[in-house]
């Protein structure tokens, strides 16, 4: 029993350390003139209160507990479906913000990048940061059953909601190619699974 809280707990603290080594934390910030028409200025606030508390609940959820604890999620199948969506959601991460390259801001602290990046996960989704970080929070949400993570999951998907639609109107103005882009792309999933969807 103490090995397999010992083991929940190394895969939550790996988690988090992936996110911290991605996102680098102030390292990365953009030397450019912030656009206020981009940044969603206070994320970063929240941002920072969501990713420290979730680290301390998840770690807490592996020795026994959980706030706010939800019995829907109760099951170690779906824990462990959860803590693989988690990494996966990290892997994206990573691989998107590589992509990137230097044209990488934070939504809080966004520049307008030099050019259209449509390479790695952006040849189909205009903002796979986002939809990495929202599927690392429903994987942790679903790993621990924390109301907390649920929460944290819906604040943040307002906050991307609402950058993702600032990023899109403002490069449209900026970037010549951006519109075309559009067309093509899903916002958060692929087009075509969102054409799938759609009956």
């Amino acid at each position: 029993m103490i090995a397999h809280r010992i083991i929940w707990s190394l895969g939550f603290l790996a988690v988090f350390l992936a996110y911290r080594r991605i996102y680098g934390g102030d390292r990365n910030r953009p030397t450019a003139t912030l656009d206020t028409r981009l940044s969603v200025e206070s994320f970063r606030p929240v941002y920072l209160l969501v990713f420290y508390s979730s680290a301390v609940v998840c770690v807490a959820s592996a020795w026994g507990w959980s706030a706010l604890g939800l019995a829907a999620v109760d099951s170690p199948g779906i824990r462990d479906a959860g803590l693989f969506l988690a990494f996966t959601g990290g892997a994206l991460a990573s691989w998107a913000k590589h992509s990137l390259g230097t044209s990488y801001s934070p939504c809080y602290a966004s520049v307008i990048p030099p050019r259209l990046i449509a390479v790695g996960p952006y040849r189909w989704v205009r903002h796979p940061l986002y939809s990495a970080n929202l599927l690392t929070l429903a994987g942790l949400f679903f790993a621990t059953g924390s109301g907390v993570l649920l929460a944290a999951l819906v604040v943040v998907g307002w906050f991307y909601l609402d950058a993702a639609r600032r990023e899109e109107r403002t490069l449209c103005a900026e970037l010549p190619d951006y519109r075309a882009y559009l067309a093509v792309t899903g916002r958060f999933v692929p087009r075509f699974v969102t054409n799938v969807i759609r009956p």
